[in-house]
């Protein structure tokens, strides 16, 4: 119904597996040796910081499900 809102949402959760990855220096370092593995960390550090900026904004601008609380649509005063 709001694809480019459900488009955001589910990039946003895809962005979450880059950057714990991004944070596994010591993992890719011992892997890829120094140089390398912070090169590969760091890659995919701008990665999923750009790309949460990107579907963050996606979300902030696009035309989202309204919210509708019972209780206060209808007050009693």
């Amino acid at each position: 119904m709001y694809p480019w809102f459900i488009l955001s949402i589910l990039g946003m959760c895809f962005m979450v597996p880059f950057h714990f990855l991004s944070v596994e220096h010591i993992k890719f370092q011992k892997k890829y040796g120094v140089d390398k593995g912070n090169k590969i960390t760091g890659i995919l550090g701008l990665t999923s910081g750009w790309g949460f900026f990107i579907f963050w904004f996606g979300i902030w601008i696009s035309p989202q499900p309204r919210l509708i609380i019972p209780f206060i649509q209808n007050p009693l005063i």
